[in-house]
């Protein structure tokens, strides 16, 4: 890959997952559901996961304490509101709205 923010998307089976490589490149798979996508753009935009691998054969993962159910943590995992400040506030972003509950 030659460009920043650059993602392939592979249309072979591949023998590996779909990753974001140095926060700005990526190799996603075509057969992904849109969960891998968003979770990985989330690392485009500077989240990283909050999951603990426990095991890499078969890969195994679960969901750091307090992180259950967040997109960054568990597969299918809903955007969670801390989620969505760190990206916020790690561009130095305002949230133009007035929804004071993030």
């Amino acid at each position: 890959m030659s460009g920043d923010n650059e993602v392939k998307v592979n249309d072979e089976p591949p023998s590996y997952t779909s990753v974001v490589i140095g926060g700005d490149k990526g190799i996603w798979t075509q057969n992904d559901n849109g969960w891998v996508y968003a979770h990985e753009a989330g690392h485009l935009l500077g989240l990283r996961d909050d999951y603990i691998e426990v095991s890499t054969n078969p890969r195994k993962t679960r969901a750091k304490r307090h992180h259950e159910g967040h997109m960054m943590a568990e597969h299918s995992g809903s955007v969670a509101n801390h989620e969505v400040r760190e990206i916020l506030t790690s561009n130095n972003v305002k949230c133009p709205c007035e929804c004071r509950g993030l």
